[in-house]
């Protein structure tokens, strides 16, 4: 077999046995810098990945998918001279677009009142900072759903139960027993219950 491809274009490919068949999957991914719009070369991709691979765990394993799809893998950045609040980002590709909401961080009080969000600078576009928690399997390292430590260095003292700084903006939390999508534009990780 022969296989032609781009310098920008990663293929990574796995052969699986599903309904006694043998089938070969390619995966084709490209990187692109977001402030010039132009593909990464393939040797330039690896590194990006590698420096965010304490949150991405696992890139891609080649597995079969019923659509493509594209990820953002980075963080957003404040470029104004004040920190914000809350920042709306929007990824597009073609057609495509996806959008998420920001804020900074915030708790629910008693009551059901949300705080205001601080101010922040930069913000990982990760799935920690989307809701989730412990106790929510469709995102376990996520916020919002489990009640937290205010000290870290006192785990059993007052506790608070923290807002997800990431969300999509027609899924925003306005009550504190809502359990919404999590919002990210990274991988979900495949040991996550969606991924099995």
């Amino acid at each position: 077999m022969q296989i032609l491809k781009s310098l920008q274009c990663s293929l990574i490919s796995r052969t699986i046995r599903y309904r006694n068949k043998n089938i070969f999957v390619p995966s084709l991914n490209w990187a692109f810098k977001l402030d010039n719009n132009k593909a990464l070369m393939e040797t330039e991709m690896w590194p990006v990945i590698a420096g965010h691979n304490a949150s991405l765990k696992i890139w891609d394993e080649g597995y079969i998918k019923d659509r493509a799809e594209f990820l953002v893998v980075g963080d957003a950045i404040n470029r104004t001279e004040t920190a914000v609040t809350q920042m709306a980002v929007e990824a597009r590709l073609g057609e495509l677009s996806k959008k998420l909401l920001l804020s900074g961080d915030r708790q629910w009080h008693v009551g059901g009142v949300k705080s205001g969000p601080k101010p922040f600078d930069s913000m990982t576009l990760d799935y920690a900072h989307a809701f989730g928690g412990s106790s929510f399997l469709v995102n376990p390292i996520g916020k919002g759903a489990d009640l937290v430590p205010i000290n870290d260095d006192e785990p059993e003292g007052s506790k608070i139960r923290p807002l997800p700084n990431i969300e999509y903006p027609d899924q925003m939390m306005a009550f504190d027993n809502e359990q919404p999508i999590p919002g990210s534009f990274y991988p979900k990780d495949i040991s996550w219950q969606e991924r099995q």
